[in-house]
């Protein structure tokens, strides 16, 4: 039978997904303000000249809420607390275990969470992007942000254009890489 025909142990599936890149683990933020009575969000372009939510990868071990305000802080110079945050969207991709039907959902996670506030005059005159990893950050109408952003985050916005800022609720979705 071939290798990837049988049946792996739960240590050998342990091990498999220990070897995963941390990439699928990630957190944006979704920091929204009101300009002439539109909602427009932050968005920053990094250094591949991507637009994109404040976030990043997850460190090992770093609970994804905490992924998230550290990003805003690394990013934005801005600080958060993991209690004005909270999730707003989960997106799931199924990892396959080498041709084996078993996906592991664990091991992928992207999530996007809200501000449920808006910054302060204060706060937004403190941002200071570092021109390195992030070279310049402005506030987008939310209906403009699947032309301006990558498709995969343009959808996630755009499921999300409707959702109350101060009580959002979870989007779930799955994918298949």
């Amino acid at each position: 039978m071939a290798d990837h025909m049988r049946e792996y142990t739960a240590d050998e599936k342990i091990n498999y997904r220990k070897k995963l890149p941390s990439k699928y683990w990630s957190a944006g933020v979704i920091i929204t303000k009101n300009i002439k009575d539109k909602r427009h969000i932050l968005l920053v372009r990094d250094h591949r000249d991507k637009w994109n939510t404040p976030g990043g990868v997850g460190d090992m071990g770093e609970h994804l809420a905490d992924t998230a305000v550290r990003e805003v802080h690394e990013e934005l110079n801005l600080t958060i607390n993991k209690s004005e945050i909270s999730m707003c969207y989960l997106e799931c991709k199924s990892v396959d275990i080498q041709g084996t039907s078993e996906s592991f959902h664990d091991d992928s996670w992207q999530t996007l969470w809200a501000l449920k506030r808006t910054l302060t005059t204060a706060e937004e005159a403190k941002i200071k992007v570092d021109g390195k990893e992030i070279l310049e950050w402005q506030w987008v109408k939310w209906e403009k942000t699947t032309k301006k952003t990558h498709w995969r985050i343009g959808r996630r916005l755009k499921d999300l254009q409707g959702m109350d800022i101060q009580n959002p609720s979870v989007i779930y979705k799955e994918v298949d890489r």
